[in-house]
């Protein structure tokens, strides 16, 4: 599975790795870190690159 760092690595993106350690795991408002997840049901229609390749935040 990729991750957006490494996407970011392997495009060259330093603008947004700049930006993804400005990032606070504290600011996450909507992510419950000791929840649980269960993200079976949507692997098969999930394509989890195109997601990767839209977020942008250096915007």
């Amino acid at each position: 599975m990729a991750s957006f760092k490494s996407y970011c690595l392997d495009i060259g993106a330093d603008e947004q790795i700049i930006q993804l350690q400005s990032v606070s795991p504290a600011s996450w408002e909507n992510v419950i870190l000791n929840g649980y997840y269960d993200l079976s049901d949507n692997d098969e229609h999930w394509d989890i690159q195109s997601e990767i390749e839209k977020i942008n935040l250096a915007s």
